[in-house]
């Protein structure tokens, strides 16, 4: 039986690892479905599972703000969690001390709150962040959630669609396989562009201001 992160990348995988990002004002809920599966010959007990965020300011890596994590097993039980805070990212640890035959797989739910502060003027972006595992990930889906006041404008590789989510209505972008999840949105009700929004923003702003100054400089030279 085996519990040491390094080789139990070597006889188990994520068959499955679906995430459900939902965006408040000031925070992104996190719940995410992993099903771990032993593709070895032996049993084993998979021990603690590591899952490493980190984000990127002034360009340095800094340990992402985690708050309200848990996870629980298929039967609803309480798995043990602890987050480990260094400095360059955050380490959320789950313990699974249950052991897990060949062949058969053991589903996790974790959740947390990720602190999120939107970053633009008129224009948001949002950069998806994406964990670090060294357990290898098969099938990967993430599915981001906006409240239906916003509007997507830019999501290179995602597909967009309105769902009911907990009895209300989102703006859903979802990604398959991606590691580079980025979108732009608006409350403009502007629609899906072929690139950013905003960019196309400031080049209307930049050539009326041209043709401003050249109105102005061609009425002034008639005097």
């Amino acid at each position: 039986m085996l519990n040491i992160e390094g080789a139990l990348a070597e006889v188990v995988v994520f068959s499955n690892y679906e995430t459900h990002t939902t965006l408040s004002k000031d925070s992104l809920h996190i719940e995410r479905v992993v099903t771990l599966k032993n593709v070895g010959a032996n049993p084993i007990i998979p021990g603690e599972l590591h899952f490493k965020l980190h984000e990127i300011e002034k360009g340095n890596k800094i340990p992402s703000r985690i708050t309200g994590f848990s996870a629980k097993n298929d039967y609803n039980t309480e798995l043990k969690t602890r987050t480990i805070e260094g400095e360059e990212e955050t380490d959320l640890v789950i313990s699974v001390w249950e052991p897990v035959l060949p062949k058969f797989s053991y589903r996790i739910t974790l959740e947390y709150d990720l602190m999120f502060k939107s970053k633009g003027f008129m224009f948001y972006e949002l950069s998806v962040p994406v964990e670090e595992t060294t357990i290898p990930i098969e099938n990967n889906k993430h599915n981001l959630y906006l409240p239906k006041s916003n509007h997507v404008t830019y999501a290179p590789n995602a597909v967009l669609k309105t769902v009911s989510r907990n009895g209300e209505e989102y703006k859903m972008v979802s990604w398959e396989n991606r590691d580079d999840m980025f979108l732009e949105y608006s409350r403009l009700p502007l629609p899906k562009l072929g690139i950013k929004a905003v960019n196309i923003f400031w080049g209307i702003v930049i050539v009326a201001m041209l043709v401003l100054t050249f109105l102005i400089h061609k009425k002034m030279k008639r005097k």
